[in-house]
C-alpha cells in the first residue's frame, strides 16, 4: 500500500478540475495544465477532494499510484501559488541579464555571453547577481535552475560561479608550502 497515495488531495474554490477519457486537467489563477491518467488508476473528484485509488493491486498499478498522487499535488499547487527557485552568481564580473522575456544572458567567466533561453511558461527575473524562476510546472522550473547552474559550477577555491540561494557550500584552502 502506498502511504503517499492514500492521502487526498484537498481543492480550493478557485481551482476548476475536469477529465475527458485519459487526460485530467486543472485549471487556475495562474494557469492551466494536464495530465494523462493510467488505466490502472482511477481519480475522483468529490466536493473539492480528490482521491486516488487503483484498480488492481500489482507492483506496477501501486508505484503508480503514489507518483500520480504526487504528480497532481504539484500541479495543484503550483496553479494555486507556483513555484519558485532563486540562484546566486558569485565572482567579479559575473552578471545576468534578461532580453525578450525569455532569454537569460550569462557573463560567466568564458570569452563570450551564454545565451540559454527559457520556455515561455516560465517568468524569470535578475536582480544585480541573483536569478529568481518562477512558474506553474515544478519540474521545468527544477530543470531550468540545474541548467543554469551546470553552465558554471562553484569553484571550491575562488568562490565563483553559480549555486542555489541557501546552499550549502564549503570553500577549500589554497596549498601551503611545507619549507
Amino acid at each position: 500500500m502506498s502511504k503517499v497515495g492514500k492521502q487526498c488531495i484537498v481543492i480550493d474554490n478557485e481551482i476548476k478540475i475536469s477529465s475527458i477519457r485519459n487526460l485530467f486537467f486543472i485549471e487556475g489563477p495562474y494557469g492551466k495544465m494536464s495530465i494523462k491518467k493510467s488505466p490502472v488508476i482511477e481519480i475522483k473528484n468529490k466536493k473539492n477532494i480528490i482521491s486516488i485509488k487503483p484498480l488492481y493491486y500489482t507492483n506496477h498499478s501501486l508505484s503508480l499510484w503514489g507518483l500520480l498522487r504526487s504528480l497532481l499535488s504539484n500541479m495543484v499547487t503550483g496553479i494555486k501559488y507556483q513555484f519558485l527557485k532563486k540562484i546566486i552568481i558569485t565572482g567579479i564580473g559575473y552578471k545576468a541579464k534578461i532580453i525578450f522575456d525569455n532569454i537569460l544572458v550569462l557573463t560567466i567567466g568564458y570569452n563570450h555571453e551564454v545565451v540559454y533561453h527559457v520556455p515561455t511558461t516560465i517568468n524569470i527575473s535578475c536582480y544585480k547577481n541573483s536569478i529568481n524562476v518562477k512558474g506553474v510546472n515544478k519540474y521545468l522550473v527544477g530543470q531550468i535552475c540545474s541548467d543554469v547552474r551546470l553552465l558554471k559550477n562553484n569553484s571550491p577555491y575562488l568562490d565563483k560561479g553559480v549555486r542555489y540561494y541557501k546552499e550549502l557550500f564549503l570553500k577549500k584552502s589554497c596549498k601551503k608550502n611545507d619549507k
